[in-house]
Formats: C-alpha cells, structure tokens, sequence
C-alpha cells in the first residue's frame, strides 16, 4: 500500500481536515467540494483523487496564500484580453499573514474576468484586491486550481518589477528558521527579531541559502528537509555544517560536490 492509500485511509471523511502530503496538501472534508467552482457534482473519491492528480500542477504561490488565509494585494499587466477573460502573466502577490509578517510572491497565466477591468487595455498594469477560490480544471483531464475573482480597488498604476527568485527563497529560508526556532511557541513572529541572536541566525540563514542555492531542492521530501532543519538548530555555532549533516545531504545525491567547497563560508 502506498502513501497515498495510507492517508486516505487514515483520514476518509474527516471534517474540516486539510493533511500535508508530499508535494502538497488534500482536503479531506466531504463538504469541501462544494466550494470549488465546478466540482459541485464530483463523488467523494473523485474529489479526493483529482486533488491528489493536481498535486506539483497547482498555482502554488496562490495556494500559499490561499491556504495562509493571508490578506494580499495585487500587481497585474494585462497580456491579453478577449470579450470575456483578461490573463496576466506577471502577477505579483502581496501578502500579509495573520502574524502581521508580509511577504512577496509571484504567479503567471491567471485568468480573470474582464468586466471589471473594461477601462483597461493589453500591456496596462493595475492594482487590486480579489478573492481566491478553487475550481475544476477540466481542458486536459480534471484538476483543481486556484484563481482570482471579485476584484475590488482597482487602479491603474506604472510598470512594475516582480520579485526575484532569490528574495522568495529568502522568506521560505526565514519561515524555516522561525519554524525550528526555540522562540517559536514563545513571542509573536513580529517579535523573533529583537530577541534572536542575530549573529546565530544569519549563520543558519546563510547555511540553508547555500544549500538552496548550490542545487535545487524542490525534489526533497518533506521529512528529509524537516529533518535537515533541525539538525541545523541542533548544531554548535561554526563555519562549517557538522559532519553528520553533511552525511544527510549527500545522501540526498549531493555526493559530487566536495563537503570542505561547498558549507564553508565567512559571514
């Protein structure tokens, strides 16, 4: 029996349940599908298992926020319009969490409807409010996505850069270390800064950034990057990540890379 089977069984029919699976997360609630657009008419087992089909294919930044239940803006430039649907493909997120923490984030190819935006046209670039919601792909097979609808405040404003991969990494890098911080169960987020040793943070910081940097590491599992995590708190403040850390990620297949070249470094 896979691992999939295994949380299926263990969370059938569970209300109000979303559970964390590998590369993403399934809700489990039988009411759920009412509330994505399109699937209203799905069997509960299709619903469970087109979810877990659309897993790695989703709009992950808008799933984030979604699932974040976080408060956001959006930065837009229409890049085609049609009667009935505008499509941006450089939409910026900004989002603020429930811990008063704001981050950047960024999606391509989201349609909305063009009412609302019939003042404007292809190449202008706005700014709004909107909804996410889940709905039913249904072109190539059926999936479930996230997209933006009910916009509000909306504005023309000028061209726009999107964040840079390596500004997104660095968030997701200090959403870990607050995650394995002992501070954690202890201060409000918006806190953690004045009471950190910052000197011991940005050692952490600049450990996992060389890691994320030097190889991608998005085929990690969960549980393996969890793991590497807390090793990383656990660990005496050095230049150089512990020997048995090293033995972790190169079991990770991280073996052609010399362990001396790659975690030394000087702040």
């Amino acid at each position: 029996m896979d691992d999939w089977k295994e949380v299926k069984k263990d969370f059938y029919g569970e209300p109000d349940c979303w559970v964390t699976v590998k590369n993403g997360v399934i809700d489990f609630s039988p009411a759920g599908m009412k509330d994505v657009k399109g699937a209203e008419n799905l069997s509960y087992d299709d619903y469970l298992e087109i979810q877990y089909s659309s897993l790695n294919h989703t709009k992950r930044s808008l799933e984030r926020t979604f699932l974040n239940n976080d408060w956001a803006t959006y930065k837009g430039q229409i890049f085609k319009k049609t009667r009935k649907n505008i499509l941006f493909e450089r939409l910026y997120i900004m989002a603020e969490g429930l811990d008063g923490i704001c981050r950047d984030d960024k999606e391509s190819h989201v349609w909305m409807k063009s009412a609302p935006f019939k003042a404007f046209k292809e190449n202008d670039c706005v700014e709004f409010n909107a909804d996410i919601y889940r709905y039913l792909k249904t072109g190539h097979g059926k999936q479930i996505d996230y997209g933006l609808r009910n916009p509000t405040n909306i504005r023309q404003i000028l061209q726009y850069q999107l964040p840079s991969d390596r500004q997104i990494l660095a968030q997701a890098i200090d959403d870990i270390l607050w995650e394995t911080s002992l501070y954690h169960d202890s201060v409000d987020r918006i806190n953690w800064l004045d009471v950190r040793n910052g000197a011991i943070y940005q050692q952490k910081f600049n450990q996992l950034m060389l890691m994320a940097t030097l190889r991608d590491t998005s085929w990690i599992k969960t549980r393996e990057l969890f793991l590497l995590r807390q090793k990383l708190w656990s660990q005496p403040t050095s230049g150089k990540l512990p020997s048995n850390l090293l033995r972790s990620i190169t079991d990770a297949e991280w073996a052609h890379y010399q362990p001396g070249m790659i975690f030394s470094f000087k702040d």
